[in-house]
């Protein structure tokens, strides 16, 4: 999803519409349009159709026909929002979850040697000053949209606070975050907020299968029930998954070939997978089910009659450190290392290793 003339493209082309989950949550809106705020904040897990959402609100919003936020798909600034050309659309995202501002980014970053960052930084909401003072072109309002707004450092934070203060008439800001429990309270205070729900599994299941997903149960219970999650994974990740899979089930866990194996894929990934395969473990012992890996049960069984709880929760507690500086570590074998390690420790803390 993007907003500005030349990223726009992966929101401005898709025609997903508001998911059917969401349908009470967009009616309860839709007729609001003449009295919209200027700042919403969408809040909700990752993966449930939170974009989507934003879509339909932004195409509302700038449609020049329509009186609700329901657009009419039809006059000139829904064309233009259908060929990713609208001058009133913007986006703000990390540079490095957009591939197009990657391209600029990644010549920045070759000449300060290193990675572009995956926050959203100072400059990039001030250069919004501009964008947001002058008038919309199309003379019906402006949208800009800011995701995930828990990558906003705290300059980038207070700075888009002072903006948020007294925004000019007609322009919406659209936050969208996984985590507003990491936002600052009086960025959240600035905002309406709208709580969009996961689907249920059956909902989130039929839609999976209706978009052709192969091995619907098994994507979603690894995407922990977020079906736009589930339907991103491609062969890529399965082949990856497989890899990591294979050094856990092992008969003989050993953390230096697997990190070996590992030190291609991306950090954030690998962490991630080991985050769901200990809570697996966590889980069924404690209550006896077993949520992301329905398809390692019987390893998982065995594993977990040998390992010590309290060593389990540390584990845990030390892989979502971990998560944190993931996508910012400068040397992937030595961060693939210490997590193979860390985890061989919580096996020898049993009887396995």
């Amino acid at each position: 999803m993007s907003f500005d003339n030349k990223s726009s493209n992966r929101l401005a082309t898709s025609n997903s519409g508001v998911l059917g989950w969401h349908a009470a949550a967009w009616q309860s809106i839709v007729g609001e349009k003449s009295r919209w705020p200027h700042a919403v904040l969408l809040k909700g897990e990752r993966g449930i159709g939170k974009l989507a959402f934003a879509q339909e609100l932004a195409k509302g919003l700038l449609c020049e026909r329509s009186e609700t936020l329901k657009s009419c798909g039809d006059c000139t600034g829904c064309n233009l929002i259908a060929a990713a050309l609208h001058p009133d659309f913007r986006d703000v995202v990390p540079a490095a979850a957009s591939p197009e501002i990657d391209e600029i980014a990644l010549d920045r970053a070759r000449d300060k040697a290193k990675k572009p960052s995956a926050l959203i930084l100072i400059e990039q909401i001030r250069e919004l000053t501009d964008y947001v003072n002058i008038r919309s072109q199309r003379d019906v309002g402006k949208v800009i949209a800011l995701y995930p707004a828990e990558s906003l450092n705290v300059n980038a934070a207070n700075a888009l606070l002072k903006m948020l203060e007294e925004p000019p008439p007609r322009t919406y800001f659209l936050l969208i975050t996984h985590g507003a429990q990491k936002l600052l309270p009086t960025l959240l205070s600035r905002c309406r907020q709208i709580a969009l729900p996961a689907p249920d599994r059956q909902q989130a299941l039929g839609w999976l299968a209706a978009h052709g997903i192969r091995q619907p149960e098994l994507s979603l219970a690894q995407a922990g029930g977020a079906p736009l999650q589930a339907a991103g994974f491609d062969g890529d990740y399965w082949v990856q998954r497989a890899s990591l899979l294979a050094h856990l089930t092992a008969p003989r866990f050993d953390p230096l070939a697997t990190a070996e194996a590992l030190r291609r894929h991306e950090m954030v990934c690998t962490v991630d997978w080991l985050q769901k395969w200990v809570f697996d473990l966590i889980f069924l012992k404690v209550v006896g089910k077993i949520r992301y890996y329905p398809d390692c049960g019987e390893v998982l069984s065995k594993l977990v009659n040998g390992l010590d709880s309290r060593e389990m929760i540390r584990f845990s507690k030390e892989l979502s450190d971990q998560r944190e500086v993931a996508g910012h570590s400068l040397n992937a074998q030595l961060f693939t290392e210490q997590l193979m390690l860390s985890y061989s420790h919580l096996l020898r803390s049993g009887r396995y290793g």
